[in-house]
């Protein structure tokens, strides 16, 4: 009974400290809470601080050129997040600001800004107000950028004509000395105070575009090529350059005077339009290789021929003339700067067609011709006159019956018998496209040709090209030939 009494007393104690334990849990969590609400509170109160701390701690980068005092301020605005107030007829009369591009405080480029004026400048939380050079706050007068709608940010991109952006393109503001570059993209970015502002775009080998920006927050510009201008880049061993910046000799070959003449070969395209080279054919025989010399021969018992670069592979196959795009010639020893002494003799660069236009081209080419000997010969013995002759020379070389044989069957002509009407078949198609990164050139030749000789012909002769140009990205690409 006692034990039972012992263990009943307990209960109460047990029960009592449960409780205390219960309460101190309680305590811990509402404290938890608010330890977490106080911090929520304090992020967000240290967040507005922030928002409006003082112009010297916050950093921006920032730049103009020959602007009026309002375009300043409003730019400034834009870039620093701060509201700008300001008298507005009094700012109108400031012109040619202009402050270099760097990092610095808004503190700093506001008084860059304002250094030619006579303001000067208060802040008040996150405005920034200008003031008279008394110290004078004029109310109900000042406007900001929000209100006068005086600045206007145009954005854009410049491609060519298969859409790949066009970098350092150059932008002027027409009337004024304000210029700007595209990206490595094409991308550009101008802030336009007038809507009647004129933008001019300009770059070397395309045509000079002039566009009105009007009510026009993007504009993407496609630009023309410019023939005229393509024909003053020429093609050199490190890359393309004008010819007003070359020191060496190099010579171009008009290949747009050539795509319609029947060449059949690379010699045929140069044959008298390079000054200071001479090609002269190997043999009569069809099809026979054609010597080259530029400048003349430079070794007595070494080789003379120049080297052939094609698509920037030393020795490349030229295949189909009608793959050519361009032809040029280095024919000094600054070429053996580049190339070695393998250029010695000098160097024909050879660039070939690729596929440009995202649109399928198709080009089909049939060329047939022929060649014949003259129908009239100067007059010469016949058969019976010719055996005659040689009795006289050397008597009993025919006899009389031979001689009347010539005479009754007039003998063998053999200009008729060795000669003969050559034919010449030159057939040519082509297919490129280029789709997104990838560009495609195909093309077929095939060549028949028979000589005036009998039993001469090079024919049969079957010729496949294909170039694959493959651009993932800007700084990578694959070109298989």
């Amino acid at each position: 009974m006692q034990k039972t009494l012992a263990f009943a007393s307990r209960i109460p104690i047990a029960l009592g400290r449960g409780i205390r334990w219960l309460i101190f849990y309680k305590l811990m969590k509402i404290s938890f809470y608010s330890f977490i609400i106080a911090l929520i509170t304090a992020q967000s109160l240290t967040a507005e601080i922030s928002k409006a701390q003082d112009i010297k701690e916050v950093q921006i980068t920032f730049g103009v050129r020959n602007v009026t005092l309002k375009y300043a301020l409003n730019k400034l605005q834009k870039e620093s997040g701060y509201n700008v107030f300001y008298l507005s007829p009094k700012v109108t009369p400031y012109r040619d600001i202009s402050i270099p591009v760097e990092k610095r405080s808004v503190q700093e480029t506001l008084e860059l800004i304002l250094q030619k004026t006579s303001f000067s400048y208060r802040q008040e939380g996150k405005t920034i107000i200008l003031l008279d050079n008394k110290g004078r706050r004029v109310e109900n007068t000042f406007q900001s950028d929000s209100q006068t709608n005086l600045l206007k940010q145009v954005r854009g991109r410049v491609t060519d004509e298969n859409g790949n952006g066009l970098p350092g393109v150059n932008i002027v503001i027409k009337g004024s000395q304000r210029g700007f570059i595209t990206d490595t993209d094409g991308r550009f970015m101008i802030d336009i105070t007038d809507e009647n502002t004129v933008l001019i775009f300009s770059f070397v080998g395309y045509m000079t575009e002039e566009i009105i920006v009007g009510n026009q927050n993007s504009i993407d510009l496609t630009m023309r090529v410019d023939p005229k201008n393509l024909s003053e880049l020429v093609v050199v061993g490190y890359g393309v350059q004008k010819k007003s910046d070359l020191t060496g000799a190099v010579a171009s070959v008009p290949m747009q005077f050539v795509k319609d003449q029947p060449v059949r070969g690379i010699a045929d395209i140069l044959q008298g339009r390079v000054p200071g080279m001479t090609l002269s054919r190997t043999s009569g025989q069809v099809g026979a290789s054609t010597k080259i010399r530029i400048r003349g021969a430079n070794s007595i018992l070494g080789d003379n021929e120049p080297l052939y670069v094609v698509d920037g592979i030393i020795g490349g196959s030229i295949g189909s003339v009608h793959d050519i795009e361009s032809i040029e010639i280095l024919k000094d020893a600054s070429a053996t700067a580049i190339y070695g002494e393998r250029a010695s003799n000098g160097v024909i660069l050879v660039t070939t067609k690729r596929a440009t236009s995202s649109k399928p081209q198709i080009r089909v080419s049939f060329n047939t011709g022929f060649s014949y000997q003259p129908t009239r010969y100067p007059d010469k013995m016949n058969a019976a006159e010719f055996a005659e002759h040689l009795n006289d020379m050397s008597p009993g070389t025919y006899t009389e019956a031979e001689i009347a044989e010539f005479r009754r069957n007039g003998g063998t002509d053999w200009m008729k018998a060795l000669t003969r009407t050559s034919v010449k078949n030159d057939h040519y198609i082509s297919y490129s496209q280029k789709v997104n990164q990838v560009g495609v050139y195909l093309s077929a030749r095939y060549l028949d040709e028979t000589g005036t000789m009998k039993n001469s012909k090079i024919g049969g002769n079957y010729q496949i090209r294909a170039n694959i140009d493959f651009k993932p990205s800007d700084k990578l690409s694959f070109n298989f030939d």
